[in-house]
């Protein structure tokens, strides 16, 4: 497949867009100086190429009191069939937000939003009471706090924003009009004003007025683009770190550092079987070996063990507030 190549106004409205996706037309166009109809051709043509594939709310459900469990897979004896059986049992539980094909040690993973152990250990039971004749192995993990990045490797000025999953769980109530705002965006986050109107049947103000207290209360976290990475050549890779002679200081320090990496996408700390985690977008494995090797040699003794998963593709789970989470 031949590689798509962005020109200099892609890259700076894709960086525009990547942390503050529903801003208008007119707002990108005035910010890059680009009229308005450029703007709108231009992101039509990435949509259109591929590039762009959808946009979405990147919603904090541990500020409604949810956890983020994550149920890895190894498989034995699958083939396509079941493969899709287990799918399609992912895709009806609504629980089950975000689900992924792996390659490495874990053969898929599923995420998971529960309010308890309980409830999470209800939908891994069922799962596994279903298909467990398939699974050679599996494991739980909980993420706890996820730091999501701007794609900055496709960037030509770098963009030094984040978004934060997780730093401040509450246990935060919103009634259906708000759930059903949360669903339209996370589906969504250019959805014009007059059309969830329509949709709600509230007035344009209403609705404006809910979504900035969504986004005041910390549930709505950012706006951001689903971008097809692999269009461009590069693969989506997940390495979990376990980490020696640390203290407080030196932790932070190893993901100040990580977060300071353009190709470092999203670091994510969790209750799992390593100590800290990070996703990275490369051309090449080469580059993300590279990556570990520096990171080693700047924290000697630091970094004790590691493993890495490759990502090569997500599911369609419909609707289900599934873009707001990745391999975290």
């Amino acid at each position: 497949m031949q590689k798509i190549k962005l020109d200099a106004y892609d890259r700076k409205l894709l960086s525009a867009l990547d942390m503050d996706a529903r801003q208008p037309a007119s707002s990108l166009g005035k910010n890059l100086r680009m009229s308005r109809s450029t703007v709108e051709y231009r992101m039509h043509r990435l949509e259109k190429l591929g590039v762009i594939k959808g946009y979405y709310a990147v919603c904090d459900q541990t500020r409604l009191g949810f956890h983020i469990y994550r149920l890895t897979l190894k498989f034995r004896d699958m083939d396509i069939e079941k493969e899709s059986q287990i799918y399609e049992h992912c895709k009806k539980e609504n629980s089950i937000v975000w689900a992924a094909k792996l390659e490495g040690p874990w053969d898929f993973v599923a995420v998971i939003l529960a309010k308890d152990p309980y409830k999470y250990k209800e939908v891994e039971r069922e799962l596994m009471f279903k298909f467990g004749h398939h699974v050679k192995e599996h494991n739980a993990s909980i993420s706890l706090k996820i730091m999501h990045k701007p794609h900055n490797y496709l960037y030509t000025k770098q963009n030094n924003s984040s978004i934060i999953i997780g730093d401040s769980p509450g246990h935060l109530t919103i009634d259906n009009i708000d759930q059903i705002i949360v669903s339209e965006l996370t589906s969504n986050a250019r959805i014009p004003l007059i059309d969830l109107s329509r949709k709600i049947k509230l007035t344009s103000n209403a609705i404006a007025s809910r979504i900035s207290a969504l986004e005041r209360k910390g549930i709505i976290k950012g706006y951001r683009p689903v971008i097809d990475i692999s269009l461009m050549g590069f693969q989506h890779y997940k390495t979990y770190l376990s980490l020696a002679n640390l203290d407080h200081q030196k932790f932070r320090s190893i993901v100040s550092y990580l977060a300071a990496l353009t190709n470092v996408v999203y670091i994510t700390e969790a209750f799992s079987e390593g100590d800290l985690e990070f996703e990275s977008q490369v051309e090449r494995s080469s580059e993300l070996y590279d990556l570990i090797r520096d990171l080693s040699a700047s924290f000697r003794g630091a970094v004790k063990d590691y493993y890495v998963l490759l990502s090569f593709k997500t599911l369609d789970l419909g609707n289900k507030q599934s873009s707001s989470f990745t391999i975290n």
